[in-house]
């Protein structure tokens, strides 16, 4: 039997103040020097969205990746944000012990205090879309045919569950997803057993060294672990970052 392949499948479409292509492009260099793995970049397909981020109007396409099944070259496969920057191995422990699919269920923001629900009706804990472990398994498959239902009919699941969010998000749709093919239970082998953590809005600066990450914000300083970070300022990544 041949070996399984493995790889992370990020999707990234361009928009007029944004090289999301160029942020993937970075990632998939920190994935093949902490995780040793190819990366495969992807077009989304959604409509235009629009937020105010800073003051300042941002849009993003953030579609597709109900599609990662079908599109991933893979046997087993991460599929990331391209700003979850990798700075360490553990997500390959995922795809190690994961048996169709795993979603994490728990989220750190380093810099503020935020409670992101679902909705009104909401069928559980919030999942992140931010990363997906998957192997090509029947219950895998069923995951992404779900969303897709799920992304195609977003009106209907939004006033369905009184979602919060105006926009389409794949944190929803996932969330959705994985309590349908679940039969509206908490599937703990499902999940990814560790946050994620992430630092939202603007940042002035950001410092990796061999045992931490020093994020800068106005006058204050973020000292983590060097371990997975979720970077919300997507036109300072745009840049890259410092190696101390």
């Amino acid at each position: 039997m041949s070996e399984k392949s493995r790889g992370v499948l990020i999707f990234a479409t361009n928009t007029s103040d944004v090289d999301y292509v160029k942020i993937a492009e970075t990632n998939a260099e920190l994935v093949k020097q902490y995780m040793g793995l190819p990366t495969t970049i992807v077009q989304g397909t959604q409509g235009q969205n629009k937020r105010l981020v800073s003051g300042a109007v941002t849009e993003w396409h953030n579609g597709g990746r109900c599609n990662a099944y079908e599109l991933s070259p893979y046997d087993e496969t991460l599929v990331l944000d391209g700003d979850y920057l990798v700075f360490d191995d553990n997500l390959l422990k995922v795809l190690d012990t994961v048996e169709d699919y795993a979603i994490p269920h728990k989220h750190i923001y380093i810099n503020e205090q935020a409670n992101d629900t679902m909705g009104t009706y909401a069928v559980g804990p919030m999942l992140w879309a931010t990363v997906i472990a998957f192997k090509r398994t029947n219950k895998a498959r069923m995951l992404f045919e779900v969303a897709s239902m799920i992304q195609n009919n977003y009106a209907y699941y939004r006033a369905l569950y009184k979602l919060q969010s105006s926009i389409f998000r794949n944190d929803a749709t996932f969330t959705i997803a994985d309590r349908i093919v679940n039969g509206y239970s908490e599937n703990m082998s499902c999940r990814v057993p560790w946050p994620i953590m992430t630092i939202s809005g603007e940042i002035d600066r950001m410092v990796v060294d061999k045992q931490r990450i020093i994020v800068y914000k106005k006058e204050r300083a973020y000292v983590l672990p060097r371990a997975n970070l979720h970077l919300h300022d997507k036109r300072y990544l745009q840049n890259g970052f410092e190696y101390a």
